[in-house]
């Protein structure tokens, strides 16, 4: 069970990589830093950048980001940890409270565990490229109660 969830700042970004190096399997599949550098400049696109603890042990890394006018979602497990629910539980972390209306990913066609999880959550398979999806998740607005 998750019971931490620290948010990443320019002081801590040193545990992302931590977590990266400890997962080279889960890497394969999430390989948002192989194109860009862990800085201080690729952060400030982020709305939200999250690792998540069970006890002293990272289990997951997650984040938000902001690409003009887009919101790009991009979530990791640890190779420990996979296919036990922990995607489930940061997605619904991300998702959450946040002031968007939709949130995009793209994802290996042969992530077919990753792909399940999406499409339970609600995306939807808006393009299709010769080795990914791209998805697109629609927020569902709660209107204020009549008490409010």
């Amino acid at each position: 069970m998750i019971d931490k969830i620290v948010q990443i700042k320019e002081d801590n970004q040193f545990l992302i990589k931590e977590f990266l190096k400890a997962n080279p399997v889960a890497r394969i599949n999430f390989r948002y830093f192989e194109k860009r550098s862990l800085s201080t400049s690729l952060l400030k696109n982020h709305i939200v950048t999250n690792l998540y603890y069970e006890g002293l042990v990272c289990i997951g890394y997650g984040h938000l980001d902001k690409d003009q006018d887009i919101i790009w979602l991009g979530i990791m497990v640890s190779d420990k940890h996979r296919r036990m629910g922990f995607g489930d539980f940061i997605m619904n972390d991300l998702i959450s409270n946040k002031d968007v209306d939709s949130i995009y990913l793209s994802v290996d066609k042969i992530n077919l565990s990753a792909i399940k999880l999406y499409l339970k959550k609600g995306f939807k398979m808006i393009e299709e490229k010769s080795d990914i999806y791209i998805m697109r998740y629609f927020v569902t607005i709660q209107p204020p109660s009549a008490a409010e």
